[in-house]
Formats: structure tokens, sequence, C-alpha cells
């Protein structure tokens, strides 16, 4: 009741009734036979008498209140007040006020509501009035303007001026995806759909199909940028029942404020709903988003990482299968695009039909005085793109890149006024009137073009992926990088260059990073000094680094002199880094250096200094000492801790150590506490460890109530159980579910089956659909067994179709099958190669195994001879 209705004379009427039961009458009758009396439920008596409920009609009430007289009468304590108390007309008259009262006080609160409600829609109005993208009915957005690429239309002599949007062919994670924004229309909850695919697949057209299958009378939000999705996200305009268009939603997520968008999108996903949020993303951004980085290495995607658990995925493959082909063919002769389809006897149906083949083949093969001036142009846009260059590319870039791609010959006859603005021309040309492989990039906001800056063709950026993963740029690609003015691109491009062994290259571009006030790039610099045998240097540059407040710089000044010999300096340092700088993980490190060379008295001081400052790091680090050393209450308060800070990656890790020292009852009681904090992966390492202790049945039931509760992953591990009991079509069905759920490690697990089964030409199949989707890892493990068992052809075979594809480790794979086979020129080439891609290892040592000390240092440094012909040494 309200704080009024606790006011009211009903509300003091019925205190005065429930005490009169309570004590005069003894508590009689009960609440039950009042109940019976009234004919309401037990409970619904004693609520009436304690305020805490109005009934719903006077009747009822009227019978408890007769049946308290009768009760009073009995008793002989009828006297004037009590009668009074218990007289109907009382109750009738109180009963109709408070109806009264209560009705009054629900109008003007529904009133208020009203105008609340008005005010709060015409304050919402306003600010959806301000927002560059404001949210409209699915109805009012048509395909193009949503980013769903047209078609070539058969019989069309330009392609100006019209939209082609061929036949819609349904795919089998069509239906998936429509059944699963059925279920979520009809929730309360926000969902992230993920439609994952390369280039031209029909990503953005299967999502505009299946909005317009499942919603299609909700409101549709298409921001163009970070800044427009966070003034949206800010305003309020995703109202429930809205759709949160992403389309090429790494823009959205990469550079610098994509952390910020990460993180509205995630508090996004926490609120009320129905909201879906439907973005399209590329493999290679996928993968780069949620990769954690290695040790020690900049995390630049913590919270897209942590939005993107959060999704349902729907992988787009990049061909049609033999049934949908059928259909196209049953559709032909009514759609004319699809017919061209039909003719060009391809089954990546999507990209031919954006156009991808005729501008391939304007790339390629161009043609006219302009032709080559055009390619170069559009080469050096390739090159710094898929290097790392993340966003629309400077013209001045372009025009001082591309020289490196022409010949001496090419460079000598072209016109110099005049040649870079012909490059453009052919560069900017309209294949079919559809796409250019460059082409104007919108302003972010506002309406026109952004001055100095083009935008690379979707296609071709991810044809560079593939075709050209095994080049590098020549010097003047590398020198023309250094004019650009993104901190971040730099950091990305000087990668690059050092990944590939062209370390004078990515120095200069550090130091241009530098110039624009990145300590990180001070940081690279230090390594590359040091690894070229400049020690003071090095020192130099971290310390700078950690004066500008880089604690990463310190933390590598400390590891650095703990390393040299002088760790009582290095734990000097880390302590600095543990208290100015809040990174209590540098003296950690410490730490782990002093136990790994033996001082344990001294890495036991500095953990637990360390834990006092917040390293978990320290405290797992503690707990695993204490036990070792039998300590076993010290061990139990530092366990408490990690529990308490919800930390279950730590209670992972070392449930691994104390697996590997053997004591497997203190490793079940980690793995338990690290599930209990929400830890899926925790389950699969119990499940083996209830195995091998003999408890199968534990295990198979621990793992199927995971599957059971969405932990498909574990479904792989099912699957190895039954292949060991040598039930294969047991183990197959589970394998094949993990498949069917895009378990990532599924088609190693079905490859390997079915090659052990003698089903090779089954299991090359699946590795290499894997490989032409971009998961290389199933086809080079297969290429390794191959190789293992003395079969270099076969391993050879399939390393070549992931090479074809673009694969810079089957470079190196098949460089050291090279080796070991005795084909040393072979090797060379192929390490080359490798090494040119990023993949630098086989190169390395192949360069430790030769016997001249100048060719050794120029690989193991990366001195190019020259740095003047593309993919060249």
């Amino acid at each position: 009741m309200t704080n009024a209705a606790a006011d009211s004379a009903f509300s003091e009427d019925l205190r005065l009734l429930a005490a009169l039961k309570r004590g005069q009458l003894g508590g009689r009758p009960s609440d039950r036979a009042l109940a019976k009396r009234a004919a309401v439920a037990p409970t619904t008596v004693g609520q009436w008498l304690r305020g805490s409920s109005f009934p719903q009609s006077i009747d009822g009430l009227l019978a408890v209140v007769a049946a308290l007289r009768e009760q009073a009468a009995s008793l002989g304590c009828l006297d004037d007040g009590v009668a009074d108390l218990l007289r109907e007309q009382r109750w009738r008259d109180s009963y109709r006020a408070e109806a009264r009262r209560r009705a009054m006080t629900t109008s003007l609160e529904v009133k208020g509501a009203q105008a609340r409600s008005a005010l709060a829609a015409q304050e919402l109005g306003d600010r959806l009035a301000r927002l560059p993208d404001k949210p409209r009915l699915l109805s009012q957005w048509t395909p193009e303007q949503l980013g769903v690429h047209p078609a070539i239309s058969a019989g069309r002599a330009s392609g100006k001026g019209d939209f082609v949007l061929p036949a819609y062919i349904s795919r089998p994670h069509d239906d998936a995806l429509r059944a699963h924004l059925l279920n979520a229309a009809k929730g309360s909850k926000n969902r992230l759909v993920v439609i994952r695919g390369e280039s031209c697949t029909g990503k953005t057209r299967t999502a505009y199909e299946a909005i317009h299958a499942t919603t299609p009378e909700w409101n549709l939000i298409f921001p163009k940028g970070g800044d427009s999705l966070l003034a949206a996200l800010e305003s309020g305009a995703a109202q429930p029942e809205t759709i949160l268009w992403l389309n090429e939603a790494q823009d959205f997520l990469s550079g610098s404020a994509g952390e910020l968008v990460a993180v509205e999108l995630r508090r996004l996903l926490e609120g009320e709903g129905p909201i879906i949020v439907i973005a399209t993303l590329w493999p290679t951004f996928h993968r780069e988003l949620t990769t954690s980085p290695e040790a020690g290495r900049r995390d630049f995607h913590p919270q897209a990482r942590a939005l993107l658990r959060q999704e349902y995925r729907v992988d787009i493959p990049a061909r049609f299968t033999e049934s949908t082909l059928s259909e196209i063919r049953e559709q032909a002769a009514a759609d004319p695009s699809l017919s061209l389809t039909l003719s060009a006897g391809t089954s990546s149906v999507t990209q031919f039909l954006a156009a991808a083949p005729d501008l391939l083949d304007h790339y390629e093969h161009a043609i006219g005085p302009e032709g080559p001036y055009g390619k170069a142009v559009i080469t050096a846009a390739m090159d710094v793109r898929r290097l790392g260059f993340n966003g629309d590319i400077p013209i001045t870039f372009l025009r001082d890149a591309a020289p490196g791609y022409l010949s001496d010959e090419e460079r000598a006859s072209c016109n110099p006024e005049t040649w870079f603005s012909d490059a453009m021309s052919y560069a900017r040309f309209k294949v079919r009137g559809v796409v250019a492989a460059l082409s104007d990039a919108p302003r972010l906001t506002g309406m026109g073009a952004q001055p100095g800056v083009v935008r690379l063709a979707d296609y071709l950026d991810q044809y560079s992926h593939s075709s050209r993963t095994a080049l590098v740029p020549s010097a003047q690609f590398w020198h023309a990088a250094q004019q650009i003015e993104s901190v971040e691109d730099l950091l990305r491009l000087a990668d690059a260059a050092r990944e590939r062994m062209r370390n004078r290259h990515a120095a200069l571009i550090y130091q241009k990073a530098v110039s624009l006030g990145s300590t990180e790039a001070m940081r690279w610099l230090a390594f590359l000094r040091e690894d070229a045998g400049y020690a003071q240097e090095a020192e130099a540059l971290r310390s700078a680094a950690a004066i500008r407040g880089d604690k990463f710089a310190v933390r590598d000044m400390a590891r650095s002199k703990a390393l040299s010999g002088d760790p009582n300096e290095g734990e000097h340092i880390a302590e600095k880094a543990a208290t100015e700088s809040d990174y209590p993980v540098a003296l950690w490190e410490i730490g782990r250096i002093r136990l790994k060379d033996g001082s344990r008295s001294d890495a036991r001081r500095i953990f637990q200094r360390a834990a006092a400052l917040g390293s978990t790091e320290a405290i797992a680090d503690l707990l695993y000492i204490e036990r070792e050393d039998g300590n076993f209450e010290a061990a139990e308060d530092h366990l408490q801790t990690l529990v308490s800070s919800e930390e279950a990656d730590s209670l992972y890790e070392l449930a691994d150590r104390f697996k590997e020292k053997g004591d497997l009852a203190y490793t079940e009681r980690l793995y338990r506490r690290a599930i209990e904090m929400g830890d899926d992966f925790s389950t699969g390492q119990l499940a083996l460890l209830l195995k091998e202790a003999g408890k199968r049945v534990e295990a198979e039931t621990l793992l199927n109530n995971a599957v059971d509760a969405g932990g498909h992953y574990h479904s792989l591990e099912l699957g190895r159980m039954k292949e060991e009991d040598g039930d294969m079509l047991a183990a197959e069905m589970h394998y094949l579910s993990a498949y069917t759920h895009g378990v990532f490690d599924s088609p190693h697990a079905l490859a390997w089956l079915w090659d052990r089964n003698g089903e090779r030409v089954l299991a090359e199949e699946i590795v290499t659909g894997y490989a032409e989707s971009g998961n290389f890892a199933p086809l080079v493990d297969l290429a390794r067994s191959r190789s293992e068992t003395g079969d270099d052809t076969a391993a050879l075979s399939l390393l070549r179709t992931a090479i074809d594809l673009g694969n810079s480790v089957a470079l190196a794979e098949s460089a050291q099958i090279l080796e070991k086979s005795g084909d040393k020129a072979g090797a060379e080439r192929l390490a080359r190669r490798a090494a040119d891609s990023g993949e630098s290892y086989p190169l390395r040592n192949f360069a430790r195994n030769q016997c001249e000390p100048s060719w050794r240092t120029l690989l193991l440094y990366g001195l190019e001879p020259d740095g003047t012909n593309s993919g060249k040494w």
C-alpha cells in the first residue's frame, strides 16, 4: 500500500479489526475459516487485515466482519466500541470512501504518467531530430541505402542510372538466421547478430532479406560512422523493436573510437528490448577483434572482444552448393542476372553478380597508355590496406608509393605532369557502371566526398589478402608510409615491415609515430635497437617512453635489467611501475624471473609485494609456492582471494600447474571453483581429469550437461571419448554436432577421424573447404600428419592448395619439408616467400644452418640488399 493508503480511515479500521481478532477474540475465527466464509483464498483474508491488499468487492469483506461479530457475541465482548467497529454500515461507508479515494489517486497517477510519457516522447523526438542518422521504418529503407551490392544485369548496355537486385536464392544459413531473429523478436532481451563472410559473399543481402522476413514493422537505424552511432545510442534512439544496422562493423569497432563504441553496444545489449544489432564482418576483421594479444603486446580490442562473445554468428559461404545452383538454374530464365551467372560457370555467385570478374580484369590486365600507372596506384592501395592501414587512403600516399610498382622504362616514359591524374582516372573508372577500384569516400557527416582520400573496392581489398600475401612492397612504399598521420596506422604498418624483416623501414615508420607522440613506437624501436646490438640506445628509448608515462616501457626496462644480470635494479624499476603507474604486473614479472633463476625467497617476497598492490597473477604464484611448501592454510587464503576477485582464468592456469605436478585432488577442486565462476573451458579440462581417473560416466555426464547448456565445444571431447571406446559412429555424430554449431576445432576432429578410417578424400575435402573460407589450420595440420608418416608428396600437395589461397604458414611448412628432404634451393625459395609474407621463422632457421657469416647476418637482422624490387631480395 502507498503512504496515502496507509493513512486513510479505511486502513485505520482494518488495523483496529485485526487488533480485535488478535486480542479480545483470541485469534478466532482463523483466517482459513474467515476465508471460507468470504469465498476467497486463506492468504487473502490475512492480506486484507494487514492492509496489503484492497478487497475487490464489499461482499467478501462484509462476510468477514459478520463472522467476527458472531465470535464477539459468543464471547460476550460485544460492547459499544466493538459493536460500532463491527457495524455493517460503517464498513459499507468506509469501503465506498476508500474506493473513491483510490480511483481518484489512480486517475491522477495515470494522468501524471501520461503527461510524463508525452514529455518524454517530446524530448525523445527533439533528440532524434538532431541526429544525423535517424530511425525510420524498415519499409522506408531501400536495399541500395542499406549497402546491398548492385548486380550486373545481362543486356544492360550501361550500368548507370539503375539498381539491379536479382532474385534471392535462400541457403541453409538463411533458415537458421531467420529462426533466430523470430525468436529474438518475441523476447525482451537485446541480441547481437554477426553475419560473417568474405567480400561480396552476400552478407548485407542476407541480413536485408532476413529482417524483411521477420521484423517488417520495426524501425531501423543505420549510423554512417562511429560518432553517429554513439550519438544514436546516447539519445535513446534505439527503442524496443528497433534494428541497429552496422554494415561493415569493423569500421565501428576499429580505430580510436572503436573501444568506446564497443562499450556502449555492450550497455545496449544489457538493456530492455527487444532490440537487434545486426553487424556484418569479414573473417579477417572478426579474428583480429576476437583474438587475445600475446603476453606483453598491447591489447587494442578488449571491449570489442567482450562484445563479440555475445554474438549469434552466421557464416556466409563463399560458394553456392550444387543444390542452390540448381535453384538458380530454375529461376535463371526469368532473371537476367542469374542467367549471366550460369553462363560464367561460377559457384561464387554473389561476387560475380557484384562485378568482381570485370573489376579484377580491369586491374590485372590494365590496358591503354594510363593502364600501368593506374594498376600501380591500385596495387599501392591494396598493399597499404592489407598491411594494416585502416580506413580511407590518402591520395598523396598513393602518388608517392605508386612509382615503386613501375619499371624503369615505365617511369622514364611517363608525362611527369599528368601521369598521376591519368592513373587515378583509370583507377576510378566504374566497371560496368557498378564499381570502381578506387572511389570517393563520403563525408562522415553531411553530403559530398571527403577531400584528399579514396576508398578501395571491397573485393580488391579482400583479393589482395590472398593474391599478394607473399609479396613485400618496395622501399618507395615504406617511404611513402612515413607521411601517414594516424599513429595506429603507422604502428600497424611498422609491425608489418618488422614481421617481414624490413627492420630499417620499420624503424623509420616507428620514428614517425614517435614524432606524433607514440610511446608504443618508442618501445618497438627499443626492441629493434636491442636486437641489433645497441643496448644503450634501447635503454634510452625505453627511458624516454617511461618518462612520458608508458608503464609498459617501465616494465620492459625492469625486465631488461633483471635478465641482463641486475635483478635488484630491475626490481626497483618494477616497483616504480607498480606504485606510480598502477601496474603491479611488472613487479610480478620480475618475481617470475627470480623464481626461474632459483631465487625462491626473493621471488616470494616480490610476489607478496605485487599481490598487495593488486596483481592476481602474483596471488596465484604465491598460492602455488605456499602449497608446494606445505603451507596449506596460507594457500587457502590466497585461493579465497582469487575466488572473491572472480579470477577464473587464474584458477584455470593454477589447475594446469597442479595437474602437471600430480596433485590431482587439488586440481579437481580448482577446476570446479573455476566452473562455478563461469569458466566453461574448465568443464572440458575437469572432464579429462575425471576420465583419466577412471570416472568416465561422471565425465560424460558433465560434458553432456555442458552441451545441453549451450557449450557445443564440449561435443568434441564427447566425440574423442567415444572414439577411444571404438564407437566411431557416435564419435562422428558428436563431431558433426560441433561442426554444425560452428565450433572452431571441429574440422580438425572430423578430418582426423575420417583420415584414420581410411576416408582420405573426405578428410581432404573438409579441410580444403575450410581453407577456402579462410581457416587454414585443419589443412596445415593434416599436411603435417602426412609428412610425419613419410608421405611428403601428399603433404606438399595439400600445402600447395593453401599457398594458392594465400596462406603464408603453408609456405613456411613447405620450406621445412623441402629442407628436411634435402632440397636446399627449393627450401630457401619458399622460406624467402614466407618471410616476405610475415612468417620469418623458417628463413631464420635456414640462415642459422648456413656457413657464410655475411649471409646469416643479412637474414637475421633483416637488412635488405637494395629494398627496391617488390617481392624480391
